[in-house]
């Protein structure tokens, strides 16, 4: 497999799971304008208006939050093809690279300090296994 073509392969969960943080910050954010304060109308004269801002914002965030569940099975499906794919090398670091780096979405410098190799080198080593993919 081409180093380039291999890498754009293998990252396709991470480029999912941002994603999914874009649409979790999106949401985060729709709920600090629901306004969900005690507001007591009792000596205040209401206005009345045709559109319910509240249930407009619910609405988009329920909308999210399905667009979430369904980025979460695409994402599913393309870690199970990844996985199935680095399965296919010998037990290597090459491969525990890959495994930690692209299904599991750590840092190249914990994956280095877990096995005890500079980072530099498992930057090397994971290239290597994608050549040999």
């Amino acid at each position: 497999m081409d180093i380039e073509e291999g890498m754009e392969w293998l990252f396709r969960a991470r480029k999912i799971d941002l994603q999914i943080k874009d649409k979790i910050y999106l949401i985060e954010g729709l709920y600090t304008c629901c306004g969900l304060q005690g507001i007591a109308y009792d000596k205040i004269s209401v206005v009345t208006s045709p559109e319910n801002k509240f249930e407009r914002i619910m609405a988009d965030i329920d909308k999210e939050q399905r667009a979430i569940k369904a980025l979460q099975k695409k994402k599913a499906k393309v870690l199970t093809e990844i996985i199935d794919r680095i399965n296919t090398l010998e037990t290597s670091p090459e491969k525990t690279i890959l495994m930690g780096f692209y299904v599991k979405g750590e840092r190249m410098e914990n994956i280095a300090k877990e096995l005890g190799y500079e980072t530099k080198y498992c930057y090397r080593l994971r290239r290597k296994g994608i050549w040999m993919l």
